[in-house]
């Protein structure tokens, strides 16, 4: 049973939470790259998803839907389902394309750029990466925090890059 009682859409309507969306939707993620899921794994993820949103909304009772989406991302990725994530990754940013099409922006964001140390990894390789972000991407927060989770990036780190506006470059 979940505290989460409801859904703040992008709109911001509130709408009654239905742990089932959460569920289909990474359903269809499954389908779409590797033909399905089976139900156990199924089932751990979205139960998973939803302790995580009680974690963070079950006090309030309300969940944005961004941040159950976030979420989502993260669960699957904890999970090693790195390729389902990516594609569901995609399938957001594709949306969100969509939808800023309907509006129309007062201004472009720039880029900025933010020096990063490479990354170590367990078997002493170093391993450097570059990713690119809107100001506007709203995955970008949780990619922070999951960096940071992990001790990839510290807290002062995370701090500096929030900091930098309206666009980031990790290198």
């Amino acid at each position: 049973m979940t505290n989460i009682v409801q859904t703040k859409k992008r709109d911001g309507r509130l709408v009654p939470f239905d742990p089932s969306r959460i569920s289909s939707a990474i359903n269809k993620s499954f389908i779409a790259v590797r033909g399905g899921a089976d139900d156990e794994l199924l089932n751990k993820i979205t139960q998973s998803v939803i302790e995580n949103l009680d974690k963070f909304y079950g006090e309030e009772g309300i969940a944005p839907v961004e941040h159950i989406q976030n979420i989502v991302e993260k669960v699957m990725m904890e999970n090693n389902c790195f390729d389902v994530a990516k594609a569901y990754i995609i399938y957001r940013y594709e949306h969100a394309k969509t939808r800023d099409k309907k509006h129309t922006p007062t201004k472009e964001p720039t880029t900025e750029s933010v020096e990063m140390p490479a990354f170590q990894t367990t078997d002493a390789v170093q391993k450097s990466f570059s990713l690119e972000f809107r100001s506007d991407d709203s995955r970008f927060g949780a990619l922070l925090d999951l960096l940071a989770e992990n001790q990839i990036i510290t807290q002062e780190q995370k701090k500096e890059i929030l900091s930098q506006e309206p666009a980031i470059r990790l290198k």
